[in-house]
């Protein structure tokens, strides 16, 4: 059974009704009463319905037509216009990582009327899991805030609920990035109070505008570096210690890897079809751990041997409570 065997004959005939009058400029009562061969009483009552669900329907000498609501009765501001752009820029297309910056360009552009936009920091990644943004109404206020403050270059005071007791408290960072993982959005920000990059989960954060302190923003190279921050996971530090990281890859990982770039630092190596040797280097280890066992039986870590030994642990301890 489909969704539309549940339409009533009345919903039906009251969506159709949008369409028409979206669609002429004028419409008539006794023109819709004929479209659906029912009485000019049933058509007003589904007007007066459609009235009473927000619908802007107005009546003049020549028929109905729709007014353009005013954002208050859309409950939409310029933040969730912004976000939804920056969202739809991000999930629109897989291989986004190379449109990204004309998507900001022209939210730059109708937003703030500028044009230039340094190349090499665009603030918006595209998501990992692009089967949904998980964001209320709420969050998308937020949310384009702060892509508004990213575009912009501009501090932000953020009212933060804390990991311990679950208080608000204010923090006044930079903003530098908006990126998903797991479905889950976070925000990369230097903080001002702690003097270093944090990442903050965009759920937690109650409020964010723009911060009345001036405060300089943070140097080129410590951008560019939490521009790299996350590559496997939102905690990939790029200032944390590096691992030299070497793994023999088999089966379907193995040619996976090979049109697949997982890491800026990768380096392969084809064995053969069923055999790749992968060296990359990271300092996170949890979301490289992570991403090898969606291939299970199909890798081979050679070094370091911490990683090794976390995956054997791993894998024990499933096969104990599988027994």
């Amino acid at each position: 059974m489909s969704k539309n065997d549940f339409i009533t004959p009345a919903e039906k005939r009251r969506e159709t009704i949008i369409g028409l009058i979206r669609e002429r400029s004028r419409i008539t009562k006794k023109q819709l009463a004929e479209r659906f061969g029912c009485s000019s009483k049933t058509i007003q009552r589904d007007i007066t319905y459609l009235q009473d669900e927000g619908w802007p329907i107005e009546f003049d000498m020549d028929g109905f037509y729709l007014r353009e609501a005013s954002s208050a009765e859309r409950k939409v501001t310029d933040n969730k216009i912004t976000a939804v752009l920056a969202l739809a820029g991000c999930t629109v297309d897989k291989n986004l990582s190379a449109f990204a910056p004309e998507v900001v360009k022209t939210i730059k552009k109708h937003y703030f009327g500028c044009d230039d936009l340094p190349k090499e920091f665009d603030g918006i990644v595209r998501p990992t899991d692009t089967t949904g943004a998980n964001l209320e109404d709420d969050d998308l206020e937020v949310f384009g805030e702060i892509t508004r403050m990213i575009l912009l270059k501009q501090n932000i005071s953020l009212l933060y609920r804390s990991m311990h007791d679950s208080a608000y408290r204010s923090r006044e960072v930079f903003p530098v990035q908006l990126k998903e993982r797991e479905g889950v959005w976070y925000l990369l920000a230097f903080d001002y109070g702690k003097e270093k990059p944090l990442v903050f989960k965009l759920k937690k954060i109650q409020e964010a505008k723009l911060s009345d302190q001036d405060r300089p923003a943070p140097s080129e190279k410590m951008i560019n570096q939490m521009l790299q921050w996350g590559n496997f996971s939102i905690w990939d530090d790029p200032q944390s210690k590096r691992y030299d990281i070497k793994v023999k890859l088999y089966g379907y990982a193995a040619r996976y890897i090979q049109d697949t770039e997982i890491h800026w630092t990768q380096k392969i190596q084809v064995i053969s079809d069923d055999e790749t040797h992968l060296t990359l280097e990271c300092g996170d280890l949890v979301g490289v751990g992570i991403w090898l066992k969606k291939f299970a039986q199909d890798v081979e870590v050679i070094s370091p041997q911490c990683l090794k030994n976390s995956l054997r642990e791993q894998f024990e301890v499933f096969l104990r409570r599988n027994q």
